[in-house]
């Protein structure tokens, strides 16, 4: 299977702390401090130490300057992203998309800094390179 290196493992957490890729990718993509990003996460209902939900990700990232691009796919995790995304920006403010893997969206040649959700992670593209702790295979799919 095919992975995709990241150029920069980016921002780096509390020694203390583990399951924060929201934290981290949203850092990377903003350019904000890791502390502050995490006060955000925390404020919105991220636990210590545990990932955080759509919900939690969409308003703490929404807080933090960044703009919703949609949601991808039909996975099961792509539909669960997509209900719980519209209760919180409303129907009409969501829109859905075919389905889109890492590989492809770095294809895209896109400008900008973005964080992608996939199912279980969360990671930064800026301006079509990945930052990330770790390397990601092609395949994986993004959902928001």
């Amino acid at each position: 299977m095919a992975t995709i290196a990241p150029v920069s493992r980016g921002t780096i957490g509390f020694s203390t702390e583990s399951n924060d890729c929201s934290v981290r990718a949203a850092a990377n993509a903003t350019g904000f401090e890791y502390e502050m990003v995490y006060a955000a996460l925390r404020n919105h209902g991220r636990k210590d130490n545990w990932g955080a939900t759509t919900r939690t990700n969409a308003k703490a990232y929404t807080e933090l300057g960044l703009k919703l691009e949609g949601v991808f796919g039909t996975t099961s995790s792509a539909d669960n992203d997509l209900y719980v995304l519209r209760q919180v920006f409303g129907k009409d403010k969501v829109k859905h998309y075919a389905g889109m893997t890492l590989e492809r969206f770095l294809n895209g040649k896109l400008k900008g800094k973005y964080v992608c959700c996939s199912n279980r992670h969360a990671f930064a593209v800026v301006d079509g390179k990945l930052i990330d702790n770790t390397s990601l295979p092609a395949g994986i799919r993004i959902t928001f």
